[in-house]
């Protein structure tokens, strides 16, 4: 297991990362911030050992009728929307760290079975930067069944995704619980994606529990602000095919992708060529160079380090990419 450093207070900056501050417990979204301060979401209200409530976040738009977040969200130029902003001073002074690389829970002599897929994918991969993020980091009853992993550094990342290839180390979905999956979700879907969905090596069944991996190139003490900005122009439909997918399985996840036509192609201009980008988990490994497909998103104007360029953000239930 990885040890944590003694007679210092860890330092969790990333995706993945928990605080537990104000009787709220945040997750802690994104690889770069504003300066001097930290995106994270509300996920639960805390007392002591107990959960009182998850907090529901009907979508971003809300995020300012929650009255755990009021007086936090702030417009943020990189991310063109108004998010949830804690100041890094106040996480770092006041916060109590949840670290996924050293999850309270996995000290007990009674561990959990997530504690348990945690260690076994340790053991076999041969990789110590593996965490239990979400739920699975509160260690309080009734507060997860499902196992939420992720896995810190962009070597280690390889690596594991290359091993979980290789070794299927988790169980694939049936077509009956895929459906039910994706009936929960509510999310579009076709025959081809259901036959995606059951390849997939980032999710599948472990030891009965359904698991989720995460794979982020940072480390979780790396502090980074973001230098870019993001201008919001609208919903875009459109078809293309995929010419890199190398970011396919890491987070942010996201695909090149050379446009074939779009339902909305005075907003692309003239534009060919755009990335398609999600933070959602289940965008993951949905498509490999040479595929064509069909995307529903959010069209973004990004400017970053005196370039300009578009992607597609995929965020919302009613968003997807399909294989044509």
């Amino acid at each position: 297991m990885v040890e944590a450093i003694e007679g210092r207070k860890p330092r969790c900056y990333v995706e993945g990362c928990m605080v537990k501050l104000g009787g709220v417990a945040w997750i802690i979204r994104g690889l770069a911030h504003p300066e001097g301060h930290v995106l994270a979401l509300p996920r639960y209200v805390v007392k002591g050992n107990s959960i009182v409530r998850k907090v529901k976040i009907p979508s971003l738009s809300e995020l300012e009728s929650i009255e755990l977040a009021r007086g936090l969200v702030k417009y943020a130029r990189c991310y063109g929307r108004l998010v949830p902003l804690i100041p890094r001073r106040e996480i770092d002074e006041r916060a109590e760290i949840l670290h996924p690389l050293f999850p309270r829970e996995c000290s007990d002599r009674s561990e959990s079975i997530a504690c348990m897929v945690l260690k076994e994918l340790r053991r076999e991969s041969g990789i110590e930067t593996i965490g239990l993020t979400g739920s699975n980091l509160l260690a309080m009853p009734g507060s997860h069944a499902d196992v939420d992993l992720v896995v810190y550094g962009r070597r280690e990342c390889t690596e594991l995704y290359e091993f979980l290839a290789e070794n299927r180390f988790l169980e694939p979905y049936s077509k009956s619980e895929l459906l039910q999956l994706l009936y929960s979700e509510a999310r579009f879907f076709d025959k081809r994606l259901l036959e995606v969905e059951q390849k997939k090596v980032l999710q599948g069944k472990r030891l009965g529990a359904r698991v989720y991996i995460r794979l982020v190139p940072s480390y979780p003490e790396e502090y980074r602000v973001c230098a870019c900005e993001v201008l919001k122009i609208g919903e875009i439909a459109l078809r293309g095919r995929v010419v890199s997918d190398d970011s396919r399985y890491v987070y942010p996840c996201g695909y090149d992708v050379e446009i074939e036509v779009s339902t909305e192609s005075r907003k692309l201009s003239e534009a060919t060529r755009l990335k398609v980008v999600s933070d959602r988990g289940r965008f993951c490994e949905l498509a490999r160079t040479g595929d064509r497909v069909l995307v529903r998103g959010e069209l973004e104007l990004v400017v970053s380090n005196n370039k300009t360029y578009l992607q597609v953000y995929l965020w919302r239930g009613s968003h997807h990419i399909l294989l044509v």
